[in-house]
């Protein structure tokens, strides 16, 4: 639980960033989403959420941030 803990709160942390210097070449929708699931992943981290759960949301903030990348390389459909 405090590996996947830890690496939670460097994918927050790391996603944060990318959204705050990325936001004007986002498509408003994906950072929306993005902001969203990383809010989530944050929240559980704060309150102490159970390995279900963080994995859970680690996982979803993970392909959000992987779609971030395609958006920003083009490695996307198109």
């Amino acid at each position: 639980l405090a590996e996947l803990r830890n690496q939670a709160e460097t994918l927050v942390y790391t996603t944060e960033q990318a959204l705050e210097g990325y936001a004007d070449l986002l498509d408003p929708a994906l950072h929306a989403e993005v902001k969203k699931d990383t809010l989530t992943l944050k929240a559980l981290l704060e309150g102490g959420g159970d390995l279900t759960s963080l994995r859970d949301a680690y996982t979803r903030l993970e392909a959000a941030a992987f779609r971030i990348a395609e958006s920003m390389y083009g490695t996307g459909e198109g």
